[in-house]
């Protein structure tokens, strides 16, 4: 996982991206767990997602990954100034293309934060360093923001 996940801090990910983790983590855990002979017809078949839910008790990768992002920000939020603290309230000035515009890597930070419940004043809460690095447990955690991704199941 730390692999996969190295600089997951300052991603900007879409559904897409998501999905490709769950993809990609479940491939890697069916390969671990390896596939189970059916009683019935006696024929190899590989874990349905549940079965592998239950065998690997750990948290998500997605988890993982918003965790991450969560301590990066409160990591961040502790500059006065500098390049991170700059780059982070930076808003672009000028024209942009038509369409929608991405998503900003502090966007998709404050979706998860409103997910759990902390308001547009986390940079307060994350003043309080303990207070903060709970938040990011319960991020991590299986009744946290994996809970609520509503992604299609493969």
């Amino acid at each position: 996982m730390p692999v996969v996940l190295y600089g997951s801090q300052t991603w900007s990910t879409r559904k897409q991206d998501l999905k490709r983790l769950l993809t990609f983590e479940r491939k890697v855990i069916r390969k671990i767990f390896e596939p189970v002979r059916d009683q019935t017809t006696g024929e190899w078949r590989r874990r349905h997602n549940t079965e592998l839910e239950e065998l690997y008790k750990e948290p998500n990768i997605l988890g993982v990954m918003r965790s991450k992002i969560l301590q990066w920000a409160g990591h961040v939020r502790m500059e006065a100034t500098g390049w991170p603290k700059i780059t982070m309230d930076w808003i672009p000035s000028g024209s942009r293309p038509v369409g929608r515009p991405r998503k900003r890597w502090i966007n998709g930070m404050r979706e998860d934060l409103l997910q759990l419940g902390v308001m547009e004043n986390w940079r307060q809460i994350a003043e309080d360093r303990d207070g903060w690095r709970a938040l990011t447990v319960v991020a991590r955690g299986r009744l946290g923001l994996i809970a609520r991704i509503e992604l299609n199941p493969i």
